[in-house]
């Protein structure tokens, strides 16, 4: 069996959801064109429940769908 630590584990969700997001929004082209038009904004997952991947009940979380959706509008960004 192989042993993973957390934080290896975590780095292997982030980049494994980001391929995902990537992959969701390529051919979604006014998917696309809203994420290339939302510039240099923060983008939050407007999630209460969850505060890994929105920001939570308190407006804290991590917010890492947002990230994710973040640097992925960068890649479009090079590819433009």
């Amino acid at each position: 069996m192989i042993s993973i630590s957390e934080p290896q584990l975590e780095l292997f969700m982030s980049l494994f959801r980001r391929t995902d997001v990537y992959a969701f929004i390529k051919n979604k082209i006014q998917m696309k064109n809203k994420l290339l038009q939302s510039g240099n904004r923060e983008l939050i997952e407007d999630s209460w429940r969850d505060s890994y991947w929105g920001w939570g009940p308190n407006k804290d979380g991590e917010n890492y769908l947002g990230k994710l959706w973040m640097e992925v509008g960068e890649e479009f960004k090079k590819e433009a």
